[in-house]
C-alpha cells in the first residue's frame, strides 16, 4: 500500500487510508485486546484536505511529516473531525505520571 504524494492532501478525501499504519493498524498483525489508547485509527477515515492558513479561518495544523514544507493540514475544512492530533496527544502522555 503506498500513497501518491502527487495527490496526497490536494482536496477533500481520507488521503491516509491507503498507509501502511492504517491498513496494518498499531498491532502489527497481532490482536490486542483492549487495544491501547493510543491505538486509535480513526483519523485514517477522516476528510481532510492542505490549506493556507493565511488563507484559512477554520481549525488548521502544522504538519507533523510535512512540516519543513511548511505545511498545513485541516478537517474542519472537509467537514470532519480532527482525531489525529486527539490520539498524539494522548499517546505521547502514555506512561507518564500526571
Amino acid at each position: 500500500n503506498q500513497i501518491n504524494l502527487t495527490s496526497y492532501g490536494f482536496g477533500c478525501g481520507m488521503h491516509d487510508a491507503p498507509s501502511q499504519v492504517c491498513v496494518d493498524g498499531c498491532s502489527n498483525g497481532r490482536t490486542i485486546s483492549p487495544p491501547p489508547i493510543d491505538c486509535d485509527r480513526s483519523w485514517c477515515q477522516r476528510n481532510w484536505c492542505w490549506v493556507d492558513p493565511n488563507k484559512c479561518s477554520l481549525l488548521n495544523k502544522r504538519s507533523q511529516i510535512f512540516g519543513t514544507y511548511n505545511r498545513f493540514y485541516s478537517y474542519a475544512t472537509c467537514w470532519d473531525m480532527d482525531s489525529f492530533t486527539q490520539n498524539n496527544r494522548l499517546g505521547s502522555l502514555q506512561g507518564k505520571m500526571l
